[in-house]
């Protein structure tokens, strides 16, 4: 799978020395880009859901996220996301 760049919508609403923080919308049925994270990062689910997340190799997983969830995550992690089913803002 190819590496691709973030859409324009998902560019960072705070981005400095210390932090970038991205405010990003999953869609039911509709994957995110393949990303490699170029730090390590956090996650904050603000909704709940059923995430799907498809690494770089193909592999694929499904876990159930709550509202106020947060994962760490590792520098150089390839993946994309999307929503498989769940709640979305409205």
């Amino acid at each position: 799978m190819a590496v691709t760049a973030l859409k324009a919508a998902d560019a960072p609403v705070i981005d400095n020395e210390r932090v970038s923080v991205r405010d990003i919308t999953l869609n039911a049925g509709t994957p995110g880009a393949m990303e490699r994270h170029a730090t390590d990062y956090v996650t904050m689910f603000l909704v709940g859901g059923q995430i799907r997340t498809t690494t770089a190799d193909g592999k694929s997983s499904v876990a159930t996220r709550n509202a106020g969830d947060a994962l760490f995550g590792h520098k150089g992690t390839e993946e994309k996301v999307e929503l498989a089913s769940g709640v979305r803002p409205g």
